[in-house]
């Protein structure tokens, strides 16, 4: 009991962490509810008719000490539940920085990658669609004229990714969307259809 009290009284000074307080409470109320039910055994003591009077006097004063002891630890508890709180707010505070440092780091890193890594990666990964894509064709157009005794050639891409050649798929790297590197409206990939009648005039310009 009096080692519950005396970190009680040292957490109200000092403070600590929530955890460490909601510990104390707990152990506060085992108190309470330990002496209130002595509290109540005495009273019923006091007021047995065949308690002596010397018995009933000594159950009443504890009644009375075991009264004032359970309004000091309320108070206490009271106290330790005001720094909880505190603790509380200020731990909620903390990992709200805490968060927004490591949201900002990430960000940071991630825009750093952007602008650094990303205009590189959708160069390579452009010039590799590009290559597919007219390799494709150059696929589809020999399967479509085998030479005699030549089986029928497979896409690239269904070969490295283990695909049914007799099957479509509709997640095919020819078929991604890259967005530009720099500006909003354009797409790095696919190319942005030739507008044949434009290119005409500018050449007749």
């Amino acid at each position: 009991m009096t080692d519950t009290i005396e970190k009680a009284q040292g957490y109200a000074r000092n403070g600590g962490t929530a955890a460490d307080g909601l510990a104390i409470m707990t152990d506060l109320t085992a108190l309470l509810l330990g002496i209130e039910a002595d509290r109540e055994t005495c009273r019923v003591a006091a007021l047995d008719p065949f308690t002596s009077p010397t018995d009933a006097s000594t159950a009443n004063s504890k009644v009375g000490a075991l009264t004032l002891e359970a309004r000091r630890l309320e108070a206490l508890t009271g106290l330790v539940a005001e720094v909880v709180k505190a603790a509380e707010k200020k731990e909620a505070k903390d990992a709200c920085a805490k968060a927004y440092s490591a949201a900002k780091r990430e960000c940071d890193t991630l825009t750093t990658w952007a602008r650094e890594r990303y205009p590189e990666i959708v160069a390579e990964l452009t010039a590799y669609a590009a290559r597919l894509r007219a390799n494709n064709r150059a696929l589809d157009a020999v399967n479509s004229a085998l030479p005699e005794g030549r089986e029928r050639l497979a896409y690239a891409e269904t070969t490295a990714r283990g695909w049914n050649p007799a099957q479509v798929y509709d997640r095919a790297i020819i078929d991604m969307k890259l967005p530009h590197g720099t500006d909003v409206k354009a797409l790095a990939w696919p190319p942005a259809p030739v507008n044949f009648a434009a290119e005409l005039m500018k050449a007749a310009g």
